[in-house]
């Protein structure tokens, strides 16, 4: 582990995930500081594998360790959030992933944890309920409008566990 994150999760443009054991606990491969985003599973992540001698195991499916596991579960989020509202920006999917996520550590964002372990179920209801942060169109049709933007603030505690 070292304090920091590794191209290419060190790029503005980029969520640095951290990679956690079954216990919640930082993997002791796993980076953190500052730059950390997020985190997700990393430890005896069940995997496919490849068959016979060219896989890690002799079977089809194995138990496998890294930040390289970490990062598909949180771009999974991402692609479910996609998937469910298509029109979003990356700063909407990254707002919708951050208060959709677990807090695990001290309040807010952390050097461990980023914003949180990514949460598919509480980020998905989020998207149901109502907006993070958000551009308004009247009337409907979209012929002449108005942009109204800034924070939305409800009551997301229910979300938190």
């Amino acid at each position: 582990a070292q304090n920091g994150a590794s191209y290419p999760a060190s790029l503005p443009t980029v969520n640095a995930i951290s990679a956690l054991d079954p216990d919640g606990n930082l993997a002791s491969f796993s980076n953190f500081g500052p730059l950390i985003d997020f985190s997700a599973p990393g430890v005896s992540a069940y995997t496919t594998d490849r068959s016979g001698t060219d896989g890690w195991s002799s079977g089809d499916y194995t138990f496998a360790n890294g930040t390289s596991f970490a990062s598909p579960y949180a771009a999974g989020v991402a692609a479910l959030i996609l998937s469910h509202s298509d029109m979003l920006a990356s700063w909407e999917v990254e707002d919708v992933l951050r208060v959709g996520a677990r807090d695990l550590g001290p309040v807010g964002k952390d050097d461990v944890y980023g914003w949180g372990f990514v949460n598919a179920d509480a980020s998905l209801a989020l998207l149901d309920g109502p907006p993070l942060g958000f551009g308004l169109t009247f009337p409907s049709d979209g012929i002449s409008g108005v942009s109204v933007t800034g924070q939305v603030n409800w009551d997301a505690a229910a979300l938190a566990n």
